[in-house]
C-alpha cells in the first residue's frame, strides 16, 4: 500500500522538487525551494553560514541546524537520507523512488497521534537527482537539550566504582524511561525496524529523564504489535548496546533484566519470552561481535 500524505501536509512542487510541509509553516516555503543540502541558514537569521548538529545528533551525515525564531531559540534539524549498508559507497544518498521517504512522514504523524512521543515533523523535501533516483531531506522540530542514548548514558553512567547509590537511582529512572517509551510504542502498534541507541532521545525535565523515538523511516504503524515482534525490538536494541561498548561495561545484566521487568508489566508471557530472549541474545552475540570487528576494518 502506497504511503498516505497526512491531512496536516500540503504538496507543492519547486523545479525538480516536491516539498510537503506541515501547514501553518508557510514561512518556510521558498526557503526549502531555494536550497539544498548542506543546508544554509534561514535568510534573515542572526545564525551564520549552515550548522552541524551537536555531535550526539551524528548519524550516518551530521544534520543541518535552522534558527526557526531568534527570540526563543527555537530551531529545526534537517537531517538529509544516506544510505547504510553495503549499498552506501554505491548509492550514497540515492534512492529509487519516494517511498521511504513518504513512509517516514506518515508514520512519524501516526505515532504522534497514537501518543508515542516522537519528534515533530515540519517538511519533507525530494528532489529528483537522476532518471530513476531521488534524494531527500527530513525537517524535524528540535528537541532542546536532548541528547541520543548513547551519549546520556556514556555521560551518566561513568565507567568505574563511583557513587554506587547514585548510580542505581539514575539507572532505574533511565530503565523506567526507556522501557516506557518502548512499552508505550508498541501498544499503540508501532513496531520500528531499527530500533538503536542512536534513534532514541533523552532529555531530563526537572532532574527526570525522558524519552523520544526518532527515524522512523523503518518503522511501521499497524493494528498491534505481536509478542515475537517486541521481543524482536528489544533484542535489537540489545545488540546495540553491546555493538557501540555501553554494555556491559556501562549497563550491566542486572540493568538488562531490570529493564524487562519494567517493559513486561508483570505480562507471564512477555517476561518468559524476554528471558530466554536475553539468553539466546548473548550467545548470539558472539557471532555478531566477530561481524562488528570486521565491519570496523573498512575504510
Amino acid at each position: 500500500m502506497a504511503p498516505r500524505i497526512p491531512d496536516d501536509f500540503a504538496e507543492f512542487r519547486a523545479g525538480k522538487k516536491r516539498i510537503y510541509l506541515r501547514r501553518g509553516l508557510e514561512s518556510l516555503r521558498d526557503y526549502l525551494a531555494a536550497y539544498s543540502y548542506p543546508w544554509p541558514s534561514l535568510p534573515g537569521s542572526d545564525s551564520s553560514g549552515p550548522a552541524g548538529a551537536p555531535p550526539s545528533y551524528e548519524g550516518r551525515t551530521a544534520l543541518s541546524r535552522i534558527a526557526l525564531d531568534d527570540r526563543s531559540g527555537e530551531a529545526a534539524l534537517v537531517k538529509h537520507y544516506c544510505r547504510g549498508g553495503l549499498f552506501r559507497r554505491l548509492l550514497r544518498d540515492r534512492y529509487f523512488g519516494r517511498r521511504r521517504f513518504l513512509r517516514e512522514l506518515e508514520a512519524g504523524e501516526a505515532a504522534r497521534a497514537r501518543g508515542v512521543p516522537a519528534v515533530e515533523i515540519l517538511a519533507l523535501v525530494v528532489e529528483k537527482n537522476g532518471v530513476f533516483t531521488h534524494r531527500a531531506d527530513l525537517v524535524t522540530r528540535e528537541i532542546r537539550d536532548a541528547v541520543d542514548l548513547r551519549e546520556y548514558i556514556e555521560r551518566t553512567f561513568p565507567t568505574g566504582d563511583g557513587d554506587q547509590a547514585r548510580r542505581t537511582e539514575s539507572s532505574e529512572a533511565l530503565l523506567s524511561a526507556v522501557a516506557s517509551l518502548l512499552r508505550k510504542m508498541h501498544d499503540a502498534g508501532m513496531y520500528h525496524a531499527d530500533l538503536n541507541v542512536k534513534n532514541i532521545l533523552v532529555r531530563e525535565d526537572d532532574g527526570t529523564p525522558r524519552c523520544y523515538i526518532i527515524d522512523l523511516d523503518r518503522a511501521r504503524c499497524r493494528r498491534s504489535v505481536s509478542t515475537t515482534e517486541r521481543l524482536k525490538n528489544l533484542g535489537r536494541l540489545y545488540r546495540s548496546l553491546e555493538k557501540t561498548g555501553l554494555a556491559p561495561h556501562r549497563i550491566s545484566e542486572p540493568d538488562m533484566r531490570r529493564f524487562v521487568e519494567l517493559y513486561c508489566r508483570r505480562d507471564p508471557e512477555l517476561e518468559a519470552g524476554a528471558q530466554r530472549l536475553l539468553k539466546k541474545t548473548s550467545l548470539g552475540l558472539r557471532l555478531h561481535r566477530l561481524l562488528w570487528r570486521f565491519d570496523r576494518r573498512q575504510p
